[in-house]
């Protein structure tokens, strides 16, 4: 079984309309999205639990997907990561130069005008 995966947040909810792709979950959108090869089990897991909870949260109000670009060297940017995982308690976040990690359940606003203050960050955006 294989299916489309959103390239941002790596769920199967993505919406195709006229072969042109939107992601739900995290805002992500285009074209030709990579496509997930997966045994029974591994798709009855992703499409059952994983896609479906984020999905609850989602129309719930309490899901916020969150990419920051960075900027600076390297050492910059891996303080700032650092810092954004601190900030937002988070344990995981997927990226290198735009950083992009789930919050779930509250709102990000308090967070979100600290995290433009840390030395690195250039772009924040929430979804």
């Amino acid at each position: 079984m294989s299916g489309p995966i959103c390239p941002y947040c790596t769920t199967l909810a993505l919406i195709e309309t006229k072969g042109h792709f939107s992601c739900p979950i995290c805002g992500w959108s285009g074209d030709d999205p990579p496509r997930k090869i997966m045994d029974a089990e591994r798709a009855r897991w992703e499409l059952g639990e994983r896609t479906r909870r984020l999905m609850v949260l989602r129309l719930d109000n309490q899901l916020r997907y969150v990419r920051v670009d960075l900027v600076g060297d390297e050492d910059t940017r891996s303080d700032a990561v650092f810092d954004v995982m601190e900030l937002f308690g988070v344990n995981q976040v997927e990226g290198d130069q735009q950083i992009r990690f789930f919050v779930e359940g509250r709102v990000v606003d308090i967070e979100i005008e600290e995290l433009s203050k840390i030395p690195g960050v250039e772009k924040v955006t929430v979804f």
